[in-house]
């Protein structure tokens, strides 16, 4: 197979497989902590690593995160990590880089 042959029902598939993992443990984990970060009242290391994570695969698969699915995982994403002007700054860069080389 060649770099353009890819399975795009596949690759999808395997996303939201991956997604529909992850999203469900982080968001019991923040529920379960009731605070603004993944690791208290303060941003860390391990918040950066989900949001990338997580940023990724909004991008790749064209989804939002909704509070009606992932209520606490929603305002930590969209309220208090989309508040981080380099972290929107690196994600304008990444989505120039998917449109680019046409990776959604």
């Amino acid at each position: 197979m060649g770099e353009r042959d890819i399975d795009r029902d596949a690759q999808e598939r395997d996303l939201k497989e991956l997604f529909e993992r992850l999203l469900p443990t982080i968001d019991k984990q923040l529920a379960k902590s009731q605070q603004p970060f993944i690791c208290g009242e303060n941003i860390t290391v391990v918040d950066l690593m989900y949001y990338n994570e997580i940023v990724t695969i909004l991008m790749l698969t064209k989804t939002e995160l909704t509070e009606s699915k992932y209520p606490h995982l929603a305002v930590w994403f969209n309220q208090n990590m989309r508040n981080v002007p380099e972290l929107l700054k690196l994600d304008k860069q990444l989505m120039e880089v998917v449109a680019k080389y046409e990776l959604s």
